[in-house]
């Protein structure tokens, strides 16, 4: 059952944990949420010296659906909206989707655009255990003026890439198109 208290869902007791039951291996039953619409908002505080500063959205919306079946999770949101109160991060706006099969995600889509930024991301990582990325990036034109926080000299115009990155997270490859205002460069 989903607890409902006063600080919210306490979604640990949906899946409660079992010391009798080996680790791994599939899951017994299948899950199916066709439509999950959330409207609210979220906050992780972690404790303890040197850990991160809290994080809060406020203003959260998340409509979209997930089918677990055994090892295999699809899970979709079709629309996201969120606001980063703490960090000030401003509004994120878009969609989500993902398989799960054995320990690697496939079919990875996300539309998402904050800050005046939009990327779209799309491509396969995996296993989890030691990740291999076959995943193109699209930075759609972007005004260099809202990249201006990463970077320390200023930036004018516009900024667009196409990107393909590959392989482990030890020796990552990349190539693909950078736009500038000046002409393309390629990478």
């Amino acid at each position: 059952a989903l607890a409902s208290g006063p600080d919210g869902f306490n979604v640990a007791t949906v899946f409660p944990s079992n010391p009798d039951k080996e680790p791994g291996g599939e899951m017994p039953v299948s899950i199916a949420v066709d439509r999950l619409t959330l409207d609210g908002g979220l906050s992780f505080d972690p404790d303890g010296p040197g850990e991160a500063e809290a994080f809060v959205i406020t203003a959260l919306t998340l409509a979209g659906g997930a089918r677990i079946e055994g090892d295999r999770i699809e899970a979709s949101v079709e629309q996201l909206g969120a606001t980063a109160s703490s960090p000030d991060y401003g509004r994120v706006e878009g969609s989500l989707a993902a398989v799960m099969e054995d320990g690697v995600l496939t079919d990875v889509a996300a539309d998402l655009t904050a800050a005046g930024i939009h990327v779209e991301l799309s491509g396969d990582v995996g296993p989890t255990s030691a990740p291999d990325l076959d995943v193109d990036v699209v930075l759609h034109p972007t005004d260099m003026a809202a990249l201006q926080r990463f970077a320390e000299v200023p930036l004018k115009g516009t900024v667009d890439t196409e990107l393909h990155v590959g392989g482990t997270l030890d020796a990552l490859r990349a190539d693909g198109r950078l736009g500038l205002p000046v002409g393309d460069v390629a990478l």
